[in-house]
This record gives C-alpha cells, sequence and structure tokens, in this order.
C-alpha cells in the first residue's frame, strides 16, 4: 500500500521516517510531481523522494498558475522550511533546475541549511543568455507547435484530446512564461556539489551550456551525458542506473 504524505507544496508518496536524507525534486515545464512517484520504490530505502507541486499543476489544477519564479521560490520557501529537517538534495529538470538553484540561494539567503548535493538536468546554467525567441504570448496552437519543435515531450494522449489540451494549455503557458522572464542576479558560488546531465539528442540545450553550471559551485562539479532528447530522464535506464550510483556515493 502506497502511503502519501503532502502539503500544498510537497508531494511524498512513501514516506521514510528512518531515511537518511530527502530528495526534494522538482519538474519541467507543464509536469506535476507524479512523474517522480515511481522513484520512491526504486531507489534505496535511505531515500526519502518529495516532488513539488505548483499551483495549477497536477491535483492543484483549480489554482491560478504562477507566472514569475521568484513568486514561485518565495513560496516553496516558505512550505519547504518545515522539511528541512533532515540532509536534503536538489534534484531539477529543465525548469526545475532553474527553480532548484534560485531555492538553494534563497534557503541560504534565510539561514536555513542549503542542500547536500544539487542535481540540474537538461537545463543551461542560469546566468547564460535565453537564446529563443518568446513564445509564451503566442496563439495556443502557434506556441504548442513551437515546444514541440524544441523539446517535444508534450504526451500524445494530450494532444489528441482538446479537453486535456485545455486545462494543459495555461499552465504550460504559466511555465514559460517563468523561464521567458526570468532575470538572473548574481551572487556567491553555492557551496555543495553540483552534478549537471544532459541527453545527447537534446538539441535545445548544448554541452557547453552545461558546463557553464560549474562556476556556480565552490565544490565539485562533474557532467554526465545520455542517449535520448530533452526528457532524456523519463526514457533512459541508463541515466537512472547512474544517478542512483551518485547518490549512494554522496553518503549523507
Amino acid at each position: 500500500m502506497t502511503h502519501m504524505v503532502s502539503s500544498p507544496a510537497l508531494v511524498m508518496p512513501n514516506p521514510h521516517p528512518d531515511a537518511k536524507f530527502r530528495l526534494i525534486c522538482l519538474p519541467y515545464a507543464g509536469a506535476s510531481p507524479t512523474i517522480f512517484h515511481a522513484w520512491s520504490h526504486a531507489l534505496a530505502p535511505d531515500i526519502e523522494v518529495a516532488g513539488v507541486q505548483l499551483p495549477g499543476h497536477g491535483s492543484r489544477y483549480r489554482e491560478t498558475p504562477l507566472t514569475r519564479l521568484n513568486g514561485v521560490v518565495e513560496m516553496l520557501a516558505d512550505v519547504l522550511e518545515g522539511y528541512l529537517d533532515k540532509p536534503y538534495i536538489l534534484f531539477g529538470q529543465s525548469l526545475g533546475a532553474l527553480t532548484s538553484f534560485e531555492l538553494a540561494r534563497e534557503f541560504r539567503r534565510r539561514g536555513q541549511p542549503t542542500p547536500s548535493h544539487f542535481f540540474a538536468c537538461a537545463r543551461p546554467a542560469p546566468h547564460l543568455p535565453n537564446e529563443w525567441m518568446p513564445i509564451h504570448k503566442m496563439p495556443d496552437d502557434l506556441m504548442v507547435k513551437e515546444v514541440q519543435r524544441r523539446y517535444g515531450g508534450i504526451p500524445q494522449a494530450i494532444l489528441a484530446d482538446p479537453e486535456l489540451m485545455q486545462l494543459f494549455l495555461p499552465v504550460l503557458r504559466a511555465d514559460l512564461e517563468i523561464l521567458e522572464t526570468y532575470d538572473y542576479l548574481p551572487e556567491a558560488p553555492l557551496s555543495c556539489d553540483i552534478t549537471v546531465y544532459g541527453g545527447y539528442q537534446d538539441w535545445a540545450v548544448a554541452d557547453d551550456q552545461l558546463d557553464a553550471w560549474a562556476e556556480h559551485t565552490t565544490g565539485v562539479f562533474s557532467q554526465e551525458m545520455f542517449p535520448g532528447n530533452h526528457f532524456f530522464v523519463q526514457n533512459t535506464p541508463a541515466f537512472f542506473k547512474t544517478f542512483s550510483s551518485h547518490l549512494a556515493a554522496i553518503g549523507v
């Protein structure tokens, strides 16, 4: 039987009271934390998986999505302060990587514990300029077409169902607005180690854009590439095997 512990913004599908550390996962644009639920059973029992769920996403679909990263980070920091009672690791995919980065900096500003490790996937380093033309104000059909061209990833079940698409579009549009209005402000590098993952066929994120994350840590930086496109995390067994071994090596 699966047990669930949740707050408005955090979902832990299978809490482990004796876990050594908490893995806080932030998903890509348009996604909910359900994409990480299987991890709670697949990873070692000393890892407690927690997924972040923003307004408008998943079970919070009735709420108005946020459209600015500073608002997202402030909301998450307020909620997650109550879940820093054990060492924690941040994992973010695409938009989630950017959000995780700013969340770690916000915890530092508040004098809260900083992450033991930070994993960023499929996202250029935050200080790099956005080279893409903004699309969050485009008409629905053009925005969807461009998202699919750049990243792919919108499930066929949503594309084929007009009702599901109408529920999904405001969330996707809001998340794209977060990305496209983000304004990086320089701060001191994080002290935690940073590991960055990329997909060989992800033409939306170049290798040197991943390498540039090294500027944001005074600890150890490492990068690994895997077969797959922007969503290699969900589709590449080699990724999960490597990720599991990296978690085991952290030894919090």
